[in-house]
């Protein structure tokens, strides 16, 4: 592809410099461009990437303010780097979103175990799939190791253009709201859509609620393809004032108007099990995993499945053999007499809420929580995760998650801030989890939230 058939898709201000060069790729990484590829000069919160171009030997150079290069080199100036960075990964790719279906799962809690979940029910139906998301992407069952929930563009169009070439059947994505802002996600018509929840989180980056939803919701509002479906979570009160008047729409949740409603449900240690019901029919559906938000997660698969138009019966065979989700609620292997503990990465609120309301339904004896705040992150939250833990637990260990470049004493004062009744502080993770594991005994459950799948902390800037 050339300079010149490539510009229809970034509508640029101008161009300058010739439009002939040959394009083989496109970054906004300097270290990454070639001869022929295009340069994108992000001007991002700490680095201007403008700086970066009059050294590049390139075939081009987007960006959204004057910048130097060398000569013979294009200048495209656009309105948006970011949006000009991902119709240009697309359309380099030759747009193979185009060519398979993608899903999309956005939600500030429950998009990493629905979409493991749905790419275990999937399998178990003979599809092959391409996973993007927090704890890393597989395709076709292969490891791809991750960096981010929603991955920049060209990453994201690169592996959509393998999976078409391995013959996926489609692309399971968690679309973040972060991603979904940084137009990461532009130029993919998505197949379908689902929502899984909406609560306060990075309200660092978003500044405010209604702001954070926007970004959500623009994953229905503006990428779902004409003909894609909905899936939303109809007990979610965010969620429900969602209208979506293009699209056709499933529903599915406990309320009678669902397209997949949850009746009769049941819990313990060894999962969760419900009667589906289903545009007239009766289905059981079990899952493995453990607590009332994870069966709402796997209805959640298995309605994003039927909008695939995939048949039910495999769907739900595949959903009560699906593996454990890293860190999502994940048992720890124990000795005789020990507590039994649990590994989750709930780390926002209503997330810790729902984990402990499902412990405590299961749990004979007391609750032990072992929890942080990040750092460098939304800080208004961290008294209410301190009041979260303090409502579902018979006691609290407060230490560090990822402090960043934050004083960790400092995140854990914001912490306790939100508490009326004493609690443990450990600022070293081992030594709190060692310390309430200790004090627990053989009918208690200890909870370690918020790191999940995450097997290193980040303090002073080093992992």
């Amino acid at each position: 592809m050339d300079i010149a058939t490539l510009l229809p898709h970034l509508a640029p201000r101008s161009v300058t410099g010739p439009v002939d060069r040959v394009v083989s790729g496109v970054s906004h990484n300097s270290r990454e461009i070639g001869p022929n590829d295009l340069f994108v000069a992000i001007r991002g919160a700490q680095v201007d990437g403008r700086r970066f171009a009059s050294n590049l030997h390139c075939a081009g150079v987007i960006a959204d303010a004057p910048v130097e290069v060398l000569p013979g080199v294009t200048v495209i100036d656009v309105s948006s780097t970011r949006l000009a960075l991902a119709r240009a990964a697309a359309a380099i790719q030759g747009f193979p979103g185009r060519e398979l279906p993608v899903v999309g799962i956005t939600g500030t809690n429950g998009k990493t175990t629905t979409a493991h979940l749905l790419e275990a029910a999937t399998a178990h139906a003979g599809c092959r799939s391409l996973l993007l998301g927090t704890t890393g992407h597989r395709l076709a069952g292969r490891p791809i190791p991750a960096q981010h929930t929603t991955p920049e563009a060209t990453v994201i169009q690169h592996l959509l253009r393998r999976a078409v070439d391995e013959d996926c059947d489609h692309a399971i994505m968690e679309v973040s709201s972060i991603g979904l802002d940084l137009h990461r996600v532009e130029s993919l018509p998505f197949r379908v859509a689902a929502f899984t929840s909406f609560s306060q989180d990075h309200l660092d980056f978003h500044g405010d609620m209604e702001r954070y939803f926007a970004a959500k919701t623009r994953l229905f509002t503006e990428l779902l393809a004409p003909d894609g479906v909905a899936v939303l979570h109809a007990d979610d009160p965010h969620i429900a004032r969602l209208e979506l008047p293009r699209q056709s729409t499933l529903r599915y949740g406990r309320s009678p108007h669902c397209d997949v409603r949850i009746t009769a449900p049941e819990a313990d240690l060894s999962g969760c099990r419900a009667s589906l019901q289903v545009f007239g029919r009766t289905l059981a559906l079990h899952t493995p995993l453990v607590g009332a938000h994870n069966l709402e997660n796997s209805v959640c698969a298995f309605t994003i499945g039927l909008a695939l138009g995939l048949a039910p019966e495999p769907l739900l065979a595949g959903l009560a053999a699906a593996p454990p989700v890293p860190g999502r609620l994940q048992p720890v292997p124990s000795v005789d007499h020990a507590p039994t503990v649990f590994v989750d990465y709930a780390h926002t609120p209503d997330a810790l809420t729902r984990v402990l309301e499902a412990l405590r339904a299961l749990t004979p004896g007391r609750i032990h929580t072992v929890f942080g705040c990040g750092g460098d992150r939304d800080r208004d939250k961290r008294p209410h995760m301190g009041r979260a833990a303090e409502q579902g637990s018979d006691a609290i260990w407060v230490t560090s998650d990822n402090p960043r470049s934050e004083d960790q004493q400092a995140i854990i004062d914001h912490i306790l801030a939100g508490l009326q009744r004493p609690a443990s502080v450990f600022a070293d993770r081992r030594r709190a989890i060692d310390n309430a594991i200790a004090a627990s005994g053989p009918t208690d459950v200890v909870l370690v939230a918020g790191k999940g799948h995450e097997t290193t902390q980040t303090i002073d800037g080093v992992t």
